[in-house]
């Protein structure tokens, strides 16, 4: 579960007993992993929104994705 704060998602990370904030560009990436897209849809719109190249945008997702990954928040990622 999460919730929105002034625009930017927060988390209750229950292993770390910490909320999390993700920030603008990772609040983003987290709301739109809710709509069951691929990676490269992700990329597109994260490109377009905040004005990036594509490639780079795709690299920020990787690696915000992998960082959720690896603490537990998402389970897998259908590319």
């Amino acid at each position: 579960a999460h919730s929105l704060v002034d625009g930017e998602v927060v988390v209750m990370d229950t292993e770390a007993d910490e909320y999390v904030c993700f920030g603008i560009t990772g609040s983003f990436i987290w709301q739109t992993l809710e709509t069951e897209v691929s990676l490269e849809e992700i990329a597109s719109a994260l490109a377009s929104k905040f004005e990036v190249p594509t490639e780079t945008a795709k690299a920020d997702c990787l690696e915000f994705i992998n960082s959720l990954l690896l603490r537990g928040y998402v389970s897998q990622l259908d590319a």
